[in-house]
């Protein structure tokens, strides 16, 4: 192969795919148990604005938690609070532990992969962990990318909780970005 065509096959490969791997929107389900008044365990059950809010330092009820989303990047594999209007990473809520991945890799993608992740406060301190179940396709032919994940862990933000998710649709930027005053 001529270099000139190795060349155009490596930009091509590299350019292939930029916008597939990227955030997908989660639905989060947290149930977290408190002590209450001490004389009956309460089960709270919060979602995704739970983690924007603790993520912003604000109030679930807060109208700036519908500004921002939470979504799994299947690029960097992690578990983040974005802003809607131009995918500004606010927090980072995990970093990936170790993972084992099967199946095939290169030109095609055809994998599934066991995942530990190590799940973080805002301030990036470890604060549980969850495991995943990855599946990511990609084929060059077609140009088509999908990815998924169904993740559970536990996590103790004060009091114990359960989190799980799934990874749903392509997150799609919407909105206006607030002006710097």
């Amino acid at each position: 192969m001529k270099l000139a065509t190795l060349a155009a096959l490596a930009a091509a490969l590299t350019f292939a795919v930029p916008s597939a791997w990227a955030n997908y929107n989660v639905n989060a389900k947290l149930t977290c148990y408190d002590d209450g008044d001490g004389s009956k365990l309460l089960k709270l059950k919060l979602g995704n604005a739970a983690l924007i809010a603790r993520c912003l330092s604000v109030t679930i009820s807060d109208p700036s938690v519908a500004n921002y989303a939470l979504t799994f990047d299947s690029d960097t594999r992690e578990l983040h609070v974005i802003r809607r209007c131009d995918s500004l990473v606010m927090c980072d809520l995990s970093s990936q532990a170790s993972c084992q991945t099967a199946g095939e890799s290169g030109e095609n993608i055809n994998t599934n992969a066991a995942c530990i992740y190590t799940l973080l406060d805002p301030t990036e301190d470890p604060v549980g962990q969850m495991a995943c179940f990855e599946k990511e396709k990609y084929s060059l032919a077609t140009n088509k990318y999908s990815f998924s994940t169904s993740c559970a862990g536990t996590l103790d933000i004060g009091e114990p909780c359960t989190l799980s998710f799934k990874s749903g649709k392509l997150f799609d930027e919407s909105g206006a970005c607030p002006t710097a005053k």
